[in-house]
């Protein structure tokens, strides 16, 4: 695993501790993952492309 991948695995840990706790809310956070799974999707396509 990467240190970037590493680092937003962690800052997602960070999110869902803080949504446990009641200061995130989780429908902004499931938002965000999704945003994410389609750019991941977006980036893919670009390097097949290549």
């Amino acid at each position: 695993m990467s240190g970037e991948s590493e680092a937003f695995r962690d800052q997602l840990n960070s999110s869902l501790e803080s949504a446990i706790a009641g200061d995130h809310d989780l429908d902004d956070i499931q938002q965000a993952l999704e945003d994410a799974r389609q750019r991941v999707e977006e980036i893919r396509a670009i390097r097949s492309d290549a």
